[in-house]
């Protein structure tokens, strides 16, 4: 009986090229495993020392900080300013102020910082984490919950030279914000000063700055205008209203989501004298 001949067995070069061409494309992606784990952000330093006047807290004002040493040991990498607060505005804003303080008073390049919202704390605290190039940055908070009005941020109308810049960038934090929110609307509120009898200025338990209720309007005429007029805030989605008096003047900045009707979209306590729609 005739024998049939035996199955070839040797491969021959394309047979070798097509084995091992998945082989040689999982090769880089094994080799660059390491050096991804390697390139993680991570927390670099962190305060609840949050003061307003930036040169008394040691992690932004020491050049010998730990945030300007890792800086300039990864050239390559950049620096992220997470802020957590009890509200979102106040994260938000508090973090921009760290990185204005960085670039003008520190001389961090501004492309090397970017600012997370780090959600919700009951004591404000920010963090400094070192993000290498390719790194996944720390994750920000969403600014709002979807689930009805929502305070965003409040500020005082103070006149000390420290902090005076409350004002300035929470309103300038507040309009990019609902310039990000397709169909909200904002509503600001301005609580006048309760003017308690015989107080003086220098007193013990006197709020600064105090408003009576027409200067309040005038306030919150003026806040609304540099909204619209110097931040470009549409006029039809921000409204200012006069609310009731406080312990000390402020203003409190309101997220309107779109289903909630015109009138309803001041907060409760809220006198409706509305100035503008």
């Amino acid at each position: 009986m005739r024998l049939r001949p035996r199955a070839q067995t040797t491969m021959t070069s394309k047979d070798k090229r097509l084995t091992f061409a998945p082989l040689l494309l999982l090769l880089p992606l094994c080799l660059s495993t390491p050096t991804a784990r390697g390139q993680q952000a991570y927390k670099i330093d962190e305060t609840d020392y949050t003061r307003c006047d930036l040169s008394e807290v040691p992690p932004v004002g020491d050049p010998s900080a730990a945030v300007f040493k890792a800086m300039a040991e990864h050239p390559e990498a950049r620096a992220a300013v997470v802020v957590y607060a009890s509200e979102p505005g106040e994260a938000l804003s508090y973090a921009h102020h760290v990185s204005v303080w960085l670039t003008t008073r520190m001389g961090v390049a501004p492309e090397r910082l970017f600012e997370v919202n780090g959600g919700f704390a009951a004591k404000k605290r920010v963090e400094f984490w070192l993000v290498p190039a390719g790194a996944t940055p720390p994750p920000s908070a969403p600014a709002v919950a979807r689930t009805g009005v929502t305070l965003f941020e409040s500020f005082n109308y103070w006149g000390g030279e420290s902090c005076g810049y409350e004002r300035e960038i929470a309103l300038e934090v507040f309009a990019e914000t609902l310039k990000r929110l397709p169909g909200w609307r904002g509503t600001l509120v301005v609580r006048p000063h309760v003017n308690r009898r015989g107080m003086r200025p220098n007193d013990e338990g006197w709020d600064g700055y105090p408003l009576n209720r027409r200067q309040a309007l005038r306030q919150a005429a003026e806040d609304r205008l540099q909204l619209v007029r110097q931040l470009g805030l549409p006029p039809d989605r921000i409204r200012a209203v006069v609310g009731a008096r406080s312990d000390w003047s402020h203003a409190e900045l309101w997220l309107v989501p779109p289903a909630a009707p015109v009138k309803s979209a001041a907060p409760a306590g809220v006198r409706r004298r509305r100035l503008t729609s």
